[in-house]
């Protein structure tokens, strides 16, 4: 009995936190490149490798319009906002990326199409709930140094109080039309909703959870579909992710809370989803 009640405690595990087996939410710590010193305000190089960017390419152009996480090594969790109006042949999700301004990385990025998007059907662009989609690959992401999946939080799980980061190539200052090269890091700190709401200004969806700038800076046009990712509380070298950045006000500011969809209250859809492709978290 012994054990397989250990065996049922590991199944219950990874199905709460990702998937176990092969370390989601594992970060590098110091970067995979050394000789690449400390950038302020900027991650080093795969310090976060779930993150991806999400490109469009219609037009015979390839355009940046968003981030996302790898959850699974041929699912992104993302925003439904980012994608406006673009379908399953327009995309490409580009994974292990630092500096979008070269290809010369030690550690280089891979591309992968998009074989189905599944938007939440009542996502709602006014007040920014239910933004959330899953991009189902056409193929499996490598595992690697720079390439990893990120862990899920279990159902309801509460952030407030944590230091957290968030990741993206959008711009770092309001009103500022200059993006990054490389990836941004931003630190947060998770806030209630009462207090939300008085920062904001305004009514804060059920389905979101709210985090303000610790570094004077926030999330920005172009950091839509990022992931915002918190240190487990027993083990700070691996990563949950706690949100998905929506929207915030005052771009580049650290007054005003930044807006995330709450993963937590999420995992029944995304779990109802991910099992209609019969597809296991982080595998």
């Amino acid at each position: 009995m012994t054990l397989l009640w250990v065996l049922l405690l590991g199944l219950l595990v990874g199905c709460d936190a990702g998937e176990s087996a092969t370390g989601c939410g594992k970060y590098n710590l110091n970067g995979l490149d050394r000789k690449i010193g400390l950038i302020p305000g900027s991650a080093r190089p795969g310090e976060f490798p779930w993150i991806v960017a999400v490109l469009d390419r219609r037009d015979g152009l390839t355009r940046y319009i968003g981030g996302g996480s790898l959850i699974a090594t041929n699912v992104v969790l993302t925003a439904v906002h980012i994608l406006n109006g673009t379908v399953e042949n327009d995309l490409l999700v580009r994974a292990g990326e630092w500096n979008v301004s070269t290809t010369e990385e030690f550690y280089r990025h891979v591309d992968l199409g998009v074989e189905k998007v599944i938007s939440h059907g009542q996502f709602n662009s006014y007040t920014g709930e239910y933004d959330i989609a899953l991009l189902i690959l056409k193929a499996r992401f490598p595992v690697q140094a720079n390439i990893r999946t990120v862990c899920l939080p279990s159902e309801r799980t509460s952030f407030v109080g944590r230091h957290c980061f968030f990741n993206g190539w959008g711009p770092m200052e309001a009103l500022s039309g200059d993006y990054p090269s490389v990836l941004k890091k931003v630190d947060v700190k998770m806030i209630d909703k009462t207090l939300c709401q008085q920062q904001f200004q305004a009514r804060v969806a059920p389905k979101s959870i709210c985090a303000e700038s610790l570094n004077r800076s926030a999330s920005c046009k172009g950091d839509g579909g990022s992931p915002l990712v918190c240190p487990m509380p027993r083990d700070n070298t691996r990563f949950v992710q706690a949100g998905i950045v929506t929207f915030g006000i005052g771009c580049g500011s650290a007054r005003t809370p930044g807006i995330y969809t709450d993963v937590s209250q999420m995992r029944e859809w995304i779990n109802y989803n991910l099992q209609r492709w019969n597809i296991q978290l982080g595998q």
